[in-house]
């Protein structure tokens, strides 16, 4: 069996709301949406998808999902993120392998970037 990543899918409970932060604050880019489910990119030339999807079936598990974003510039990232008022889970930190800092969506989904 040959097995490859394809995406991540995010619960959420308002899908337009969920699309204004991804795309509007975070500037991903939206690779297709269906009603309910929105299929993302982190940057025009990423393959991987990050999906949110809108249904009250999958309720009892939003916000207990995280992306990890990787960088090379993470500081010049962290300001960028802070201009637009964002609230962070947990600020921009050293660690003993790198650096990092994290937010939460609108569902409270986290949102963590390192830079190793």
């Amino acid at each position: 069996m040959s097995l490859s990543f394809d995406s991540t899918i995010l619960y959420v409970s308002d899908i337009e709301k969920a699309k204004n932060f991804y795309v509007d604050l975070l500037g991903f880019v939206v690779h297709h949406q269906d009603g309910n489910y929105l299929s993302l990119k982190v940057n025009s030339t990423e393959y991987n998808f990050v999906s949110l999807y809108a249904d009250s079936k999958y309720e009892s598990i939003r916000g207990k999902q995280t992306i990890v974003l990787k960088t090379d510039q993470i500081e010049k990232e962290y300001q960028k993120l802070r201009t637009k008022g964002l609230v962070f889970f947990e600020e921009l930190t050293k660690k003993s392998w790198g650096k990092s800092f994290s937010l939460k969506d609108t569902d409270g989904n986290k949102i963590e970037i390192i830079q190793m």
